[in-house]
């Protein structure tokens, strides 16, 4: 699979699709680059939360996640930003490392697709 390439039950490409149409060819780049520099200010944050459990954080960033995710189609990542969300809003709940883990592997497949995009429409006339 390549860095771009996301199963098709992971990332919903009409829906992405869909709201890059609705954006239009003259937003739709810049559409691309702010989900691309958001996604990648949250990857930097989880990188953090993961080196000291800061639940606040990822309680924040997880919200963050739920609601790009569920935007662009990104279903893996919502489903697993949704189950670090509601952990991170239990009192005392243990740290969902392996969780986390998971979260940044689908949240790289995310930014390597929406990276593509950016590139495609670079490239556009």
């Amino acid at each position: 699979m390549s860095g771009a390439t996301i199963r098709s039950q992971d990332f919903d490409e009409k829906r992405f699709a869909g709201l890059l149409e609705l954006a239009g060819p003259d937003t739709a780049l810049e559409l691309v680059e702010r989900l691309e520099d958001d996604l990648r200010a949250v990857e930097a944050a989880l990188s953090v939360v993961a080196r000291t459990a800061d639940m606040p954080t990822l309680q924040a960033q997880s919200h963050v996640l739920l609601g790009v995710a569920g935007t662009i189609g990104a279903n893996r990542l919502f489903e697993l930003a949704k189950g670090l969300n509601d952990v991170a809003h239990v009192a005392g709940s243990p740290f969902p490392g392996a969780m986390l883990v998971k979260t940044e592997v689908a949240l790289a497949r995310v930014i390597a697709r929406i990276h593509a995009a950016r590139t495609q429409l670079t490239r556009a006339p």
